[in-house]
């Protein structure tokens, strides 16, 4: 499935969303939130083997190489497992899922 992860998420009132606080900062993208999940090191996989650990990094450098990769449907079911894992927000979380499943939401 071709999954634009150029999309920048939204806020609740269909805003989007900054990096940073700072007044010039770009809008937070599917791609950056999917990047940092799928790089990020969990408490739970304390044996996590390192073919794991490549199968990752090399899901993320196909993330990061094209706007709109095609993922099968195990390479979408890791990364939401671990967007669900890394971002504790509910907000993001949410969006990343809608984008995922095809469902992104309008901009206001």
């Amino acid at each position: 499935m071709k999954i634009n992860v150029a999309t920048k998420l939204l806020d609740m009132d269909g805003k989007e969303i900054p990096a940073s606080a700072e007044p010039d900062a770009e809008p937070v993208t599917l791609c950056k939130i999917a990047v940092e999940a799928l790089m990020g090191i969990y408490k739970d996989e304390p044996d996590l083997s390192g073919e794991e650990k490549v199968k990752r990094f090399k899901l993320a450098m196909k993330l990061r190489d094209g706007d709109e990769p095609d993922l099968e449907v195990e390479e979408l079911a890791l990364i939401k497992k671990l967007i669900g894992k890394a971002f504790p927000s509910p907000l993001v979380v949410a969006r990343c899922f809608d984008i995922l499943d095809g469902h992104a939401p309008a901009a206001a």
